[in-house]
């Protein structure tokens, strides 16, 4: 029997994770509606029925926090399956190029390790924080400067594509590979 690939989208996917979540931890849904209330939001038996069984359809981001919150776990591991096959997508947007990717990629994707097919990637590294940058990230090549990359964040920001300061951030962390600083 061959695995078809599913799509998978956020609030469905938070859905699914609350559930298992919420049976691995032992709590009743109205066990999980009064955590919920206990950190700020009037959340009752029903909202986390309909949230798992589908017919809540969406999850505010200070929602989507807080469960994560209280059930003690890490964002990442409520917004993106954790036990998901390879091959199983996750729908980021309902439409686009890029829009769809693969689970594993989703969950690099929303650490910040990897930008997504039709992002331009000089954008997406120019906004990592410098503490960031200094810590060893599982999954991300080692940057090595190229003139050809200055070159690119210098018509970017010419063209209006990247925030000037932002992009003049960029290019001394580029000018710093290309002296082995980093």
């Amino acid at each position: 029997m061959s695995h078809e690939p599913q799509s998978l989208e956020p609030t469905r996917a938070i859905a699914q994770r609350v559930k298992k979540l919420r049976g691995r931890l032992g709590l009743t849904a109205a066990q999980l509606a009064e955590r919920m209330n206990a950190v700020g939001f009037r959340w009752d038996r029903f909202t986390v029925q309909n949230l798992e069984n589908g017919r809540r359809r969406n999850v505010t981001v200070e929602e989507f926090l807080a469960l994560a919150y209280v059930l003690s776990v890490a964002p990442v591991h409520l917004l993106v399956p954790i036990d998901a096959e390879q091959t199983d997508l996750y729908a980021a947007t309902p439409e686009g190029q890029g829009s769809r990717m693969q689970t594993t990629f989703a969950r690099s994707w929303v650490r910040g390790h990897g930008a997504a097919t039709g992002q331009d990637r000089r954008v997406y590294f120019s906004e990592v924080p410098d503490v960031d940058w200094d810590r060893e990230r599982p999954g991300v090549e080692k940057m090595e400067w190229s003139p050809d990359m200055a070159d690119g964040v210098r018509r970017d920001i010419e063209e209006g594509r990247i925030d000037p300061e932002r992009g003049r951030a960029l290019l001394a962390f580029l000018e710093s590979l290309r002296h082995g600083e980093r």
